[in-house]
């Protein structure tokens, strides 16, 4: 993944959180405008309309604006802790075999 991509996706999730934490859109810069843009063209919003000009300018026009179930899931992405929890219980298992093994080295 390359740096504008991240840096996309970092906006996208601003953009997101902002509209998620107030339930409106504040004044959104050109770069958060695309940003929005990016979002309702991933279905990641409802209730506006994002066009953009001939001068390349992003125009929003909403009325009750919302996230989608999509547009949730990809700002608060889901961890699958069933696979993080054994991996962390292996590694305490082993901090521990180390430890009893310097301990019983020094005996």
């Amino acid at each position: 993944m390359n740096n504008s991509r991240k840096e996309m996706e970092k906006n996208m999730r601003h953009v997101l959180s902002l509209l998620d934490n107030t339930a409106e859109l504040p004044h959104l810069s050109d770069t958060e405008r695309y940003a929005l843009k990016q979002c309702q063209e991933k279905g990641y919003v409802e209730g506006l309309r994002v066009s953009t000009m001939e001068s390349g300018r992003v125009v929003v026009d909403y009325a009750h604006p919302r996230l989608t179930i999509d547009g949730l899931k990809f700002l608060y992405p889901y961890k699958d802790w069933k696979f993080v929890t054994p991996t962390v219980i292996a590694i305490i298992e082993l901090i521990v075999i180390i430890i009893q093994t310097i301990q019983n080295a020094g005996c």
